[in-house]
């Protein structure tokens, strides 16, 4: 561990130099001014520094709030003379770990020190769980489309903005909510997630903002709602389309006023969080049927996050594949395996209605029911081996697959194009695609529409 003196006083500095070795840290440096200090900070990275509020060339605090931007990681405690607590007050609230007291106390140093180290020990498991997280949830691939959507990710987790995930099942919602709170501000908080399609109708309410004891039978003590528990993190409400309207009504209360009751209760809760919401239905379609609220669609839609469907990003397939191949082999204890090159077109030439769920529970199966270390096209299952389209298309069975796909693909979207009288969001619709994937596909494949 790094440690940094700065302090003009020569004595305080080899005094906490000689304390900090006797209790192990042997990487130990002291300056004696703000220029000093600001050079060797350029240099070099601290876990730990000891700053003096008074230096003769500037202000201890300005140091800090250098020290505090740039290097947030860093662990400052303040050094104060006597009618200085106040600064030190002012420090702590910059971000001043603590602050020592001069004349120097031997308990009270090592005290500080035993609270430092326990504070990185916590800090290092909160950022170990934390890349253990985004491990868990990473999104791997090569298509366009991945790149983009991770960029949107990149740009939209450090705002706080809310969220709405839009996108097929089994296309990976989940873990774009996941992976904006662990790229964000607050991904230490909770994360706090609830399904709404999961929760019977009776007790959506009590589930969303709690109860009190006795509110109703049942309710032998006080719940703790969702949205109390989400209070400083980010709450993720899953399948926020099958949300009944009565709930949908209470829940835009709530989340207008940042405030509710719980369910027989008198007391009003505040509660801040960051909210994603993720849904498989085309919201704006049940606004028009009368499923869902209009109102409450443009509260919780300030960045519309589309997750396009597996179909529609074939050129992550092959890093995907590779991806559940080892996971599954590291899951179940087997020895590494590999895929032979058509097996993979096969399965790249599949419509994958289950999205990305569907793949990798496939893969999964062939990885454990197959006694080779190599997959084969042989241990796809039937269901998506036998998974043929016909549409006329002849193709002479000399080209290569990838070229063969285009052939169909091409075929495909003009007959769909011209069932539907060349309307895009008409054929778009039918195809379960994006407009703006399919009109990429026109330019791509110079369909002319006529």
């Amino acid at each position: 561990m790094k440690v940094l003196v700065i302090d003009d006083n020569m004595t305080i500095c080899l005094t906490l130099k000689d304390i900090l070795m006797d209790e192990g840290y042997d990487d130990v440096s002291y300056v004696n001014t703000v220029s000093d200090a600001m050079s060797i900070l350029k240099q070099h990275r601290y876990d730990l520094i000891f700053l003096d509020i008074w230096l003769p060339d500037g202000d201890g605090i300005d140091v800090l709030s250098v020290i505090a931007e740039k290097y947030p990681l860093t662990d400052v405690v303040m050094i104060t003379g006597h009618g200085s607590v106040e600064h030190a007050v002012k420090s702590i609230k910059i971000g001043a770990f603590d602050f020592l007291e001069k004349p120097f106390s031997l308990d009270r140093i090592t005290i500080l020190l035993k609270h430092i180290r326990n504070n990185m020990d916590l800090r290092s498991r909160v950022e170990s769980y934390r890349q253990s997280e985004l491990r868990k949830y990473r999104i791997v691939g090569d298509s366009f489309e991945t790149a983009q959507l991770l960029a949107q990710i990149g740009k939209v987790a450090p705002t706080l903005a809310w969220c709405l995930i839009l996108g097929e099942n089994g296309t990976g919602k989940e873990h774009v909510s996941h992976l904006i709170h662990l790229n964000s501000t607050i991904a230490d908080a909770d994360f706090v997630e609830v399904n709404c399609a999961a929760i019977p109708k009776e007790l959506i309410e009590s589930e969303f903002f709690g109860h009190e004891k006795g509110a109703f039978t049942g309710a032998d003590k006080r719940k703790i709602g969702k949205l109390e528990l989400a209070n400083g993190g980010t709450l993720f409400l899953d399948e926020i389309g099958d949300m009944g309207l009565d709930t949908q009504a209470k829940l835009l209360r709530a989340l207008e006023n940042k405030s509710f009751y719980r369910v027989g209760g008198t007391e009003k809760i505040h509660s801040e969080f960051r909210l994603i919401c993720a849904t498989n239905k085309n919201l704006e379609k049940e606004i028009e049927e009368g499923r869902f609220r209009e109102d409450l669609y443009y509260r919780i839609k300030v960045i519309p996050i589309n997750v396009l469907p597996l179909r529609e990003r074939i050129d992550d397939m092959d890093r995907l594949i590779e991806l559940f191949i080892t996971d599954s082999c590291n899951k179940y204890g087997l020895t590494e395996k590999q895929i032979e090159a058509e097996a993979v077109e096969l399965l790249k030439s599949y419509t994958w209605p289950g999205n990305i769920r569907e793949l990798k529970k496939t893969v999964e199966r062939m990885a454990i029911l197959s006694d080779d270390q190599t997959l084969t096209k042989n241990d796809i299952p039937p269901d998506i081996h036998g998974n043929k389209v016909s549409i006329g298309t002849t193709i002479e069975g000399n080209e290569p697959l990838n070229h063969a796909k285009k052939i169909f693909e091409k075929k495909y979207i003009t007959m769909a194009l011209e069932k539907n009288g060349g309307n895009i969001s008409k054929t778009a619709e039918t195809l379960g695609i994006a407009r703006t994937y399919l009109h990429k596909k026109i330019k791509d494949f110079e369909i002319n529409i006529t």
